[in-house]
């Protein structure tokens, strides 16, 4: 009998455990509903866009610190130079709010109306694929290969020059996915010069 006692004393704790607080549990659970409907689901690629981002900003803040190496001749390493960059106002908080912020805001917004086309679009399987999901595939994948070749600019900056041909081949992969043709600049045509 007393075994029975516990019992109901301690499914009346976890219910008034449950129902402690309910209003903002179920706002929480709400809002945690609303944004994975929202945006979808969170794959490898999807993960992948956001560790490239974060990725992007160490770079942007590596190229800022050779930069100031190099300008102040600094001989300290980067590890001193980068504590300047961040003392002096190079690297600030104010920086990431005004530029990463906004940034991963804007993605997730994209990654979200591309979710809607998906849910709007739908279902064509061609060939094993369902080409209902392709706004959402082709607007992480375009978000990515900005990201790369933003990384690699950021190298580049930070003066690893060789890394030249991979910004151009990521260029023209993601000028290839949305349609855009990178051309040469053409050559001026030689007018032939008419006899009298």
């Amino acid at each position: 009998m007393e075994a029975l006692k516990d019992l109901f004393a301690a499914v009346i704790d976890a219910l008034v455990a449950l129902f402690n607080c309910w209003p903002m549990k179920l706002a929480i659970s709400g809002v945690i509903t609303a944004c994975t409907f929202a945006l979808g689901p969170v794959t490898a690629a999807v993960v992948a866009l956001f560790v490239l981002t974060f990725v992007d900003l160490f770079t942007r803040w590596l190229a800022i610190t050779t930069t100031y190496m190099r300008e102040s001749s600094c001989r300290y390493g980067l590890p001193y130079c980068f504590i300047q960059c961040w003392r002096n106002g190079r690297l600030s908080s104010q920086e990431m709010r005004q530029k990463f912020v906004p940034k991963v805001i804007a993605y997730i917004l994209l990654i979200i109306a591309a979710n809607l086309l998906n849910e709007v679009i739908p279902p064509l399987t061609y060939n094993g694929k369902d080409w209902g999901e392709l706004p959402r595939d082709l607007t992480i994948a375009y978000l990515a290969l900005t990201e790369g070749m933003s990384i690699v600019e950021n190298l580049i900056a930070a003066g690893f020059d060789a890394l030249r041909p991979l910004e151009n081949w990521l260029g023209r992969k993601r000028d290839g996915l949305v349609g855009q043709v990178t051309t040469t600049p053409a050559q001026p045509v030689k007018q032939e010069e008419q006899k009298p």
